[in-house]
């Protein structure tokens, strides 16, 4: 004979169980939702302090040169076609033009030393440099350009040193 099987309740199934479960995980994604936004606005806050403190002191510095910059005259040739006429016009006129040239030689002694600068409870690193450089330049040559002696206007060249942040 087959003995009858007790009858259980509704809320002691495998399906309300699954329900059960389910519905806790549900519950569970809204603290881990309000924890990855506070995870995400306290480092948009850190890089936001980071760029105030860096901002005060200066940023990211690229440094170049020396390099020399020789103004030199050259013939401009433009050439014009005239409808009218059904001519082409041809311009010459003297332009200005640089050459640049870098040195032979050049040695950099570099001293740099970093401070932690804090801002409530965020760091950021800053930096100062002391720099030192020693270089030796040879009488730029011309004649691989075809620029004559007389073209040279060497009493206005300059010595270029450029920097990406003067702070």
């Amino acid at each position: 004979m087959e003995t009858p099987n007790p009858k259980t309740g509704f809320f002691q199934s495998n399906t309300a169980r699954l329900i059960m479960v389910g519905m806790l995980t549900l519950v569970l994604f809204i603290p881990l939702a309000l924890v990855q936004d506070l995870i995400s606005e306290r480092s948009y806050r850190q890089e936001e302090v980071k760029n105030k403190i860096t901002s005060k002191w200066g940023g990211p510095v690229s440094f170049y040169g020396p390099i020399v910059k020789i103004p030199y005259k050259a013939i401009e040739e433009t050439v014009n076609y005239n409808e009218n006429t059904k001519q082409s016009i041809r311009q010459r006129r003297w332009v200005t033009q640089y050459a640049y040239f870098f040195p032979e030689t050049l040695m950099n002694r570099s001293a740099v030393t970093t401070e932690k600068r804090h801002y409530g409870y965020f760091e950021a690193a800053v930096f100062t440099s002391k720099m030192n450089f020693d270089g030796h330049f040879v009488k730029p040559d011309f004649s691989s350009r075809d620029i004559a002696d007389s073209d040279i206007m060497w009493d206005k060249a300059q010595l270029v040193i450029k920097t990406t942040n003067l702070k």
